[in-house]
């Protein structure tokens, strides 16, 4: 389900890439809309209810907030299904611990950017969840109704 959630509302398990944020903000801006929601899970059986923690789209979250929007557009996963899997994102044969993910974010101790990469059962193979049309279609939301 795609569902508007508060920017406030987000933890971040990665830092991101300065020059990849700055092209990206660039492009949200003079586009005027975000063209495909963020990835996030619940954390509320994680001790931190209401929050969300970002799966995939923090370069996207970052330049929202930069924008002076307070939402952001959200498809929410089950993270702990075995439709999803973590892995290194340079090691994809070598997974990465979800427990771990969640840890870090609770802790506010970001990896480095591109540390996992993140993928979804999709009929009988797993797919990254960036750019995919089943973890984010494309929405077209106006950064108007995000502020």
């Amino acid at each position: 389900m795609i569902i508007k959630i508060p920017i406030e509302k987000l933890l971040p398990h990665e830092n991101i890439f300065k020059n990849h944020f700055q092209k990206l903000f660039e492009e949200i801006k003079n586009d005027g809309f975000l063209l495909r929601p963020i990835a996030v899970s619940k954390l509320d059986n994680s001790g931190q209810p209401g929050y969300f923690l970002i799966h995939d789209g923090h370069h996207r979250t970052k330049s929202l907030k930069r924008l002076g929007c307070k939402y952001i557009m959200a498809k929410v996963i089950d993270f702990w299904s075995d439709k999803v899997k973590v892995f290194y994102y340079y090691q994809l044969d070598k997974e990465f611990p979800k427990e771990k993910v969640v840890q870090l974010a609770l802790k506010r101790k970001n990896l480095k950017p591109r540390t996992t990469k993140h993928f979804i059962l999709s009929g009988s193979e797993f797919l990254p969840f960036h750019d995919n049309d089943i973890v984010e279609p494309k929405i077209c939301t106006s950064l108007n109704k995000l502020k």
